[in-house]
């Protein structure tokens, strides 16, 4: 996560200055792609330069193409290697808005998670800390207490009370 927030944090600085130099054009090729975004020297990412969105604090680059939002590490694959099909389009490199496309393999749902747990970018909120929390808060147990005892987050607190978790 830290990677990913450095490399945001770095695309809105980058950003700034590179919107005035360029004119919006559409995206056909890899070439396009790589006007848009920012070679990173240490890792080889192209960060991506334009619009992105926030899925659940990932952050996806999105572009316009033909009427539609398409997703561009997806874009960037398909100009490179063809079209992905129904495979998801995963980073080797960890960084949600690089679109290298050398940074990226096809895989499953199923490849996507395990890489996630392995790579320790799970947020789920553990089944058993959650009833923990309902039995602490049952017998008593202060909400300022168990965020001490359970490492979490008032908010986390509430949704495992509120059995949304």
């Amino acid at each position: 996560m830290g990677k990913a927030r450095e490399a945001a944090r770095l695309q809105r600085d980058l950003y700034s200055v590179k919107k005035t130099a360029m004119t919006r054009k559409p995206i056909r090729t890899l070439d396009d792609i790589f006007a848009w975004s920012y070679p990173e020297p240490n890792t080889g990412c192209w960060l991506w330069g334009r619009s992105s969105a926030d899925n659940r604090n990932y952050t996806v680059p999105k572009a316009w193409v033909k009427d539609r939002t398409v997703s561009v590490p997806r874009l960037a694959w398909t100009l490179a290697h063809g079209n992905a099909g129904k495979q998801h389009v995963l980073h080797k490199c960890d960084v949600s808005i690089c679109v290298n496309p050398d940074h990226m393999y096809l895989g499953t749902h199923q490849d996507n998670m395990r890489d996630m747990k392995a790579r320790k970018r799970a947020r789920r909120f553990p089944r058993e800390k959650a009833e923990a929390i309902r039995e602490d808060f049952a017998s008593g147990t202060l909400i300022t207490h168990m965020i001490k005892k359970h490492g979490a987050s008032y908010y986390n607190i509430l949704k495992a009370l509120r059995k949304e978790i």
